[in-house]
């Protein structure tokens, strides 16, 4: 499977519920990491499992949440994409904004490392939890 597909099978899992997620993109040892998260928030996660479950509660306190087309630069067993996201915080009904890098390692044709990058900001703020 190439890089595009994996990327756009592992976007498509955002949001969905846990029945709806298609886990066979990812490794068993896959690690997903979010170095600026903010504190309190979830920093990393091991295994399918774990990370699905936390991909499939997005849409507990994210509403009408959709990821643009994504910009995907490929070379061997990694890749990096750039993509937007767009949603409404439920609780606050603030609008929220991002764009994302991630940072894919590829093992085996399945997804085994995961870095997310975004802006911390964003998020607080679309939670009420800074103006």
């Amino acid at each position: 499977m190439s890089h595009t597909d994996l990327l756009h099978r592992h976007l498509r899992n955002a949001g969905l519920p846990r029945e709806e997620q298609n886990g066979e993109i990812y490794a068993e040892d896959l690690v997903v990491e979010f170095p600026y998260a903010p504190d309190g928030h979830t920093r990393k996660l091991e295994g399918p499992e774990a990370f699905l479950a936390f991909f499939s509660r997005i849409s507990s306190f994210a509403e009408g949440f959709s990821i643009g087309s994504a910009t995907l630069v490929s070379e061997g067993d990694r890749f990096t994409a750039e993509y937007h996201g767009s949603a409404t915080f439920k609780s606050t009904g603030l609008p929220y904004e991002q764009d994302y890098v991630l940072v894919a390692i590829v093992k085996d044709g399945k997804l085994a490392h995961l870095k997310e990058h975004y802006d911390p900001l964003r998020v607080l703020r679309a939670m009420g939890e800074i103006p």
